[in-house]
Protein backbone atom coordinates (compact mmCIF):
# COMPACT_ATOMS: atom_id res chain seq x y z
CA UNK A 1 0.00 0.00 0.00
CA UNK A 2 2.60 2.58 0.94
CA UNK A 3 5.32 1.32 -1.38
CA UNK A 4 6.28 3.34 -4.41
CA UNK A 5 7.13 0.52 -6.81
CA UNK A 6 5.52 -2.45 -8.52
CA UNK A 7 7.54 -5.60 -8.98
CA UNK A 8 6.78 -8.69 -11.03
CA UNK A 9 7.68 -12.34 -10.81
CA UNK A 10 7.21 -14.86 -13.64
CA UNK A 11 4.49 -17.41 -12.82
CA UNK A 12 6.82 -20.14 -14.05
CA UNK A 13 9.30 -19.23 -11.33
CA UNK A 14 6.58 -19.49 -8.68
CA UNK A 15 5.52 -22.88 -10.00
CA UNK A 16 9.08 -24.23 -10.13
CA UNK A 17 9.48 -26.14 -6.88
CA UNK A 18 13.14 -26.81 -7.69
CA UNK A 19 14.14 -23.16 -7.30
CA UNK A 20 15.79 -22.20 -4.05
CA UNK A 21 14.52 -19.16 -2.17
CA UNK A 22 17.55 -17.25 -3.43
CA UNK A 23 16.89 -18.26 -7.05
CA UNK A 24 13.23 -17.33 -6.69
CA UNK A 25 14.18 -13.94 -5.22
CA UNK A 26 16.51 -13.35 -8.17
CA UNK A 27 13.49 -13.77 -10.50
CA UNK A 28 11.81 -10.65 -9.07
CA UNK A 29 11.95 -7.69 -11.46
CA UNK A 30 11.19 -4.00 -11.00
CA UNK A 31 8.16 -3.10 -13.17
CA UNK A 32 7.45 0.60 -12.59
CA UNK A 33 6.83 3.30 -10.01
CA UNK A 34 3.39 3.85 -8.45
CA UNK A 35 1.74 6.15 -5.95
CA UNK A 36 0.36 4.99 -2.56
CA UNK A 37 -2.49 2.59 -3.29
CA UNK A 38 -4.71 -0.07 -1.80
CA UNK A 39 -6.02 -2.13 -4.70
CA UNK A 40 -4.92 -3.10 -8.18
CA UNK A 41 -5.78 -5.42 -11.05
CA UNK A 42 -4.02 -6.54 -14.22
CA UNK A 43 -5.99 -6.34 -17.48
CA UNK A 44 -5.69 -8.94 -20.23
CA UNK A 45 -3.43 -6.56 -22.21
CA UNK A 46 -1.01 -6.30 -19.26
CA UNK A 47 -2.03 -2.82 -18.08
CA UNK A 48 -2.16 -2.52 -14.31
CA UNK A 49 -5.02 -0.44 -12.90
CA UNK A 50 -4.12 0.80 -9.44
CA UNK A 51 -5.86 3.06 -6.94
CA UNK A 52 -4.16 6.32 -6.06
CA UNK A 53 -5.30 7.12 -2.53
CA UNK A 54 -3.62 10.54 -2.43
CA UNK A 55 -5.24 11.84 -5.61
CA UNK A 56 -8.61 10.02 -5.33
CA UNK A 57 -7.87 8.42 -8.66
CA UNK A 58 -7.27 5.24 -10.61
CA UNK A 59 -4.03 5.11 -12.58
CA UNK A 60 -2.74 2.88 -15.37
CA UNK A 61 0.75 1.49 -14.95
CA UNK A 62 2.72 -0.17 -17.74
CA UNK A 63 6.41 -0.95 -17.87
CA UNK A 64 6.90 2.34 -19.78
CA UNK A 65 4.40 4.74 -18.20
CA UNK A 66 2.25 5.79 -15.27
CA UNK A 67 -0.81 7.96 -15.96
CA UNK A 68 -4.09 8.93 -14.33
CA UNK A 69 -7.03 7.04 -15.85
CA UNK A 70 -9.91 8.52 -13.80
CA UNK A 71 -10.05 11.02 -10.94
CA UNK A 72 -12.90 12.23 -8.72
CA UNK A 73 -12.53 13.50 -5.16
CA UNK A 74 -15.87 12.03 -4.01
CA UNK A 75 -16.48 8.98 -6.19
CA UNK A 76 -12.91 7.66 -6.09
CA UNK A 77 -12.16 8.46 -2.46
CA UNK A 78 -9.87 5.54 -1.56
CA UNK A 79 -10.43 3.36 -4.63
CA UNK A 80 -9.84 -0.16 -3.40
CA UNK A 81 -11.46 -3.27 -4.89
CA UNK A 82 -11.09 -3.80 -8.63
CA UNK A 83 -12.66 -6.12 -11.21
CA UNK A 84 -12.65 -6.17 -15.01
CA UNK A 85 -15.55 -7.66 -16.94
CA UNK A 86 -17.01 -7.08 -20.40
CA UNK A 87 -14.81 -4.12 -21.27
CA UNK A 88 -15.45 -2.28 -18.00
CA UNK A 89 -13.38 -1.62 -14.90
CA UNK A 90 -15.40 -1.91 -11.68
CA UNK A 91 -14.01 -0.04 -8.68
CA UNK A 92 -15.17 0.12 -5.08
CA UNK A 93 -14.89 3.41 -3.21
CA UNK A 94 -14.73 3.09 0.56
CA UNK A 95 -13.26 6.32 2.02
CA UNK A 96 -11.14 4.17 4.35
CA UNK A 97 -8.94 7.12 5.28
CA UNK A 98 -12.01 8.82 6.81
CA UNK A 99 -12.69 5.91 9.19
CA UNK A 100 -12.28 6.92 12.88
CA UNK A 101 -9.27 4.61 13.28
CA UNK A 102 -7.42 6.56 10.57
CA UNK A 103 -9.02 9.97 11.06
CA UNK A 104 -8.12 11.07 14.62
CA UNK A 105 -11.17 9.28 16.07
CA UNK A 106 -13.65 11.14 13.87
CA UNK A 107 -16.05 9.46 11.43
CA UNK A 108 -15.58 11.46 8.26
CA UNK A 109 -17.04 9.07 5.72
CA UNK A 110 -20.62 9.39 4.59
CA UNK A 111 -22.87 6.92 2.83
CA UNK A 112 -23.54 5.91 0.18
CA UNK A 113 -20.33 4.22 -0.84
CA UNK A 114 -20.02 3.38 -4.50
CA UNK A 115 -19.15 0.66 -6.97
CA UNK A 116 -18.19 2.47 -10.16
CA UNK A 117 -18.23 1.12 -13.71
CA UNK A 118 -15.73 2.76 -16.05
CA UNK A 119 -15.48 1.90 -19.76
CA UNK A 120 -12.05 0.65 -20.82
CA UNK A 121 -10.66 1.70 -24.20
Amino acid sequence: MNGSAIYRLPAGALANEKLTDKELAQSIEFYNEKRPSDGMIIADNGDIYVGDVEKNAVSIVTSESFKTFAQDDKLLSWADGFSIQGGYLYVTQNSLHLNPALNEGEEGASKPFHVLRIKLD
